[in-house]
């Protein structure tokens, strides 16, 4: 039963794949053109544009590009699964449809493109930098984490979009938001102890702090008992966000 459901979700997230992109010429190419055209529009912008090196150090462009590759996933992930319950109501009043794959279905899909962006990101950095160093070798644990994360959130602004619509518009500000309460363009280590203190819970913080110290081989401004307890927090949260799918359910066929 797993293994049909594990294969019924990656055909629904190769679906979505193809759904983003038909009837374009580029086809799935756009899935990795599209984020690194924007990726290097922001880096041009506060790099060269602004000069942001000079005042954060000479490795700000890699730690940029590598905080950009990273909240990406999450982005694009969790604004495509809001909608996905929405964008199926056929198989949503199929009563023996498993409806939480749909957003699942989203979160692998978004996966997909994040995956094929690190591959590039890493041939980039081999080129630049030279051969990375061995702590290249705990990013599937910050993959694994991010895409906890991905989901969790995903499945929950599904539910709730799904009975309540306002949460459609309000989650591509709510994300927005969070980019810039993320540190992407400012340095964690800078901030106070006390701001650092609040920063360090956002989940997306310990993601992206760790894909740099995976990737860059720098020192991670986040201790490893915080990152575990976060990592507990994102399991029971996935739980939670089970459970509030669980109670939502029942209504979605009344709402499509």
């Amino acid at each position: 039963m797993q293994a049909e459901r594990l294969r019924l979700t990656l055909f629904l997230a190769r679906t979505e794949l193809s759904r983003r992109y038909a009837g374009t010429i580029g086809g799935v190419a756009w899935t990795v053109i599209g984020p690194l055209t924007v990726i290097a529009v922001i880096w041009f912008a506060l790099d060269v544009g602004l000069g942001l090196r000079a005042a954060s150090g000479s490795d700000f462009g890699y730690r940029l590009v590598v905080g950009l590759v990273a909240w990406q996933f999450f982005s694009e992930a969790v604004n495509d699964a809001t909608g996905s319950i929405l964008r199926n109501p056929h198989l949503v009043k199929k009563v023996v449809f498993p409806v939480q794959l749909l957003p699942l279905a989203s979160a692998i899909s978004s996966l997909y493109v994040h995956l094929a962006l690190l591959a590039a990101l890493i041939v980039s950095l081999v080129i630049l930098r030279g051969q990375p160093s061995l702590s290249i070798l705990q990013l599937p644990l910050w993959i694994g984490l991010s895409t906890l994360i991905t989901i969790t959130v995903g499945l929950i602004t599904a539910s709730l979009n799904t009975v309540y619509r306002d949460t459609g518009p309000l989650v591509p500000f709510l994300v927005n938001l969070l980019f810039w309460l993320s540190p992407i363009i400012w340095p964690l280590e800078k901030l106070p102890d006390d701001w650092k203190a609040i920063a360090i819970w956002n989940p997306m913080t310990v993601v992206i702090e760790g894909y740099r110290a995976a990737l860059l081989g720098a020192p991670s401004a986040i201790d490893l008992s915080h990152t575990v307890t976060m990592a507990l927090i994102m399991v029971v949260s996935a739980c939670g966000a089970a459970f509030v799918f669980h109670v939502l359910r029942p209504l979605f066929a009344d709402r499509l």
